[in-house]
């Protein structure tokens, strides 16, 4: 509907308290001098305009994923992008929400009368964000038994904390336990740990697992791009894949064994391999894996070093392999395993 009204300073005053509860106005020039002409949204518009900002940005991705999951090889790839973004979004948020829980410690001692108050609020703020993140977990498909079970306990431990300060604000007393509020925190701190190690498990595995299917070089490359990302200056991200003995071997056998029609592609996922091997080695337990590889596969050391191949980008990688391997040495010289190696290497 299109209302023509003659502009006063009057009529626009009274226009605008007129319409204030009302729905969106929109005005324009009309072509006859001192006119206005003014449209009025219907309410359902304004909503259907509400709702369409709202979810631009969720449509767009999905209108993304549905362009790129075109095939099941692309399904797949998308699947371990997925997985990347969210072990690093759960891997950031947690951090920072540990980060608000060592604060909170660290502020203790605490009194009704110096700090309490603060404490409870700051505690209110991060109990928040640990409920943002478990649903974060929840729509990445990862409410299983064990993450339902740790999730409800996390919930629980929060709430009763939260209760336990609200009562000793009530009471206005200044002996406040300090140590059960601290016993509290410390019991969170575990069990949001323990909940997102098991989170990031199992998005891990997805990774992992698309290593040993080198057939789908889109996968392959995706899967390497995750865990180089992941992994690099990350010591919590390399145990946590170690603790999955499969990477190792499935990248060393990727290392050696991995050959497209295109020789650089070929090329390049062999040094992206030896990189994700280089930042997992970082890790103690991965060397020793690596070294047993080593020991059970006598010509491996040699047909990695001695292999003819005179890409310059292979051979930078497997200098700062073989460097951050060694590395380990440097600080126990006499380490058994040294001996092991030298018993069965034959090079």
């Amino acid at each position: 509907m299109v209302i023509y009204e003659k502009l006063s300073p009057i009529m626009a005053m009274m226009n605008q308290r007129y319409f204030h509860n009302r729905s969106q106005k929109r005005f324009g020039i009309c072509s006859s001098p001192g006119f206005e002409f003014a449209y009025y949204e219907s309410p359902v518009q304004v909503w259907l305009n509400e709702l369409q900002s709202l979810t631009e940005v969720e449509s767009l991705s999905a209108l993304q994923a549905k362009s790129v999951a075109t095939t099941p090889e692309s399904f797949e790839a998308l699947s371990i992008r997925n997985a990347q973004i969210s072990i690093q979004q759960i891997r950031l948020n947690s951090t920072l929400i540990i980060d608000e829980l060592d604060s909170i410690i660290d502020s203790l001692p605490v009194y009704y009368d110096n700090g309490l108050c603060y404490i409870e609020e700051k505690f209110q703020d991060t109990f928040q964000k640990i409920q943002s993140l478990i649903e974060i977990c929840k729509r990445k498909g990862c409410d299983f038994i064990v993450n339902k079970q740790l999730s409800t306990d996390v919930i629980v431990i929060c709430e009763q904390t939260i209760k336990f300060m609200k009562n000793s604000i009530w009471k206005q007393n200044n002996n406040v336990n300090n140590a059960q509020i601290e016993a509290n925190v410390r019991k969170l701190k575990e069990s949001f740990g323990e909940l997102v190690d098991v989170t990031i498990k199992k998005e891990s595995l997805i990774l992992v697992t698309s290593l040993n299917k080198k057939t789908s070089r889109l996968c392959l490359k995706w899967s390497l791009l995750a865990l180089w990302q992941l992994t690099q200056n990350d010591p919590y991200m390399c145990r946590l894949f170690i603790e999955n003995q499969k990477i190792i071997n499935y990248l060393l056998d990727i290392v050696q064994n991995y050959y497209n029609i295109s020789l650089d592609d070929s090329n390049h996922i062999k040094a992206a391999a030896i990189r994700v091997l280089t930042y997992l080695s970082s890790n103690r337990d991965a060397v020793q894996q690596i070294l047993q590889e080593f020991i059970n596969n006598k010509y491996l050391i040699s047909i990695l070093l001695n292999e003819n191949n005179e890409e310059e980008i292979i051979q930078k990688e497997m200098v700062g392999f073989l460097v951050q391997v060694t590395t380990v040495f440097i600080d126990n010289n006499k380490d058994k395993i040294i001996v092991i190696i030298m018993m069965n290497w034959e090079v």
